[in-house]
């Protein structure tokens, strides 16, 4: 039993001491793992945690709501007709967002650093059409995409002040759903097309505020 214990107290020493390595200011700051929230056109929970193992790369998570503005897009039908929608297609998702992102210090701010980032990683989740000129239920869409990742935070003691942008590839996902050709939804009508994919530019800006933990 004492052998047993005296290796657990061995086991937990070396993962407490591999954990404080990676906490320099080479790495994130002064950090392991960080959790807020952010604002921007993605609202929701942040999480950045120096969970790998190798100094300055982190996993960045974020839970939430992002809404984004998509330019107009053309639809072919089944029949091999081509139907322009004249307006932006608006959509809003909610998604979680997993990153791995190298970070690094690269000046000091008083007692605190800044740190710049980049990396990338991909979003899961639900989105909704809301352009204005669809008419009917508009319906909900699965949504895919694949992003980059880059951004500058501000370590000052346990206070993390985040800035990122996110530009990246996004691919929705229906079986069906409603476009109009006139004013306000006249000559509406239900577009069943073979692939049942929207294909648009996914983007987010955020300011973020975090806390260590």
């Amino acid at each position: 039993m004492k052998k047993i214990i005296l290796l657990a107290l061995v086991v937990m020493s070396a993962t407490c001491m591999s954990a404080a390595k990676y906490r320099g200011s080479k790495g994130g700051g002064d950090y392991t793992h960080a959790l807020g929230f952010k604002v921007g056109n993605e609202l929701g929970l942040t999480y950045k945690g120096f969970i790998f193992g190798v100094d300055g790369l982190a996993l960045q998570a974020d839970l939430g709501f992002k809404m984004m503005s998509v330019p107009t897009k053309e639809v072919v039908t089944k029949d091999g007709h081509s139907i322009t929608e004249n307006y932006d297609w608006t959509v809003w998702t909610f998604e979680v967002n997993p990153n791995v992102v190298y970070q690094k210090a690269v000046a000091s701010v008083g007692r605190g650093s800044l740190c710049v980032y980049g990396g990338g990683g991909v979003s899961l989740g639900l989105g909704h059409n809301l352009a204005i000129l669809s008419v009917g239920e508009t319906p909900f869409y699965g949504k895919f995409g694949i992003n980059a990742a880059t951004g500058l935070e501000f370590v000052f003691n346990k206070f993390i002040l985040g800035l990122d942008f996110k530009p990246g590839y996004g691919l929705a996902f229906s079986k069906k759903y409603y476009v109009s050709s006139g004013l306000l939804g006249s000559d509406s009508f239900l577009v069943d097309v073979d692939s049942d994919l929207r294909h648009f530019f996914d983007w987010s800006v955020g300011l973020s505020f975090k806390w260590s933990i």
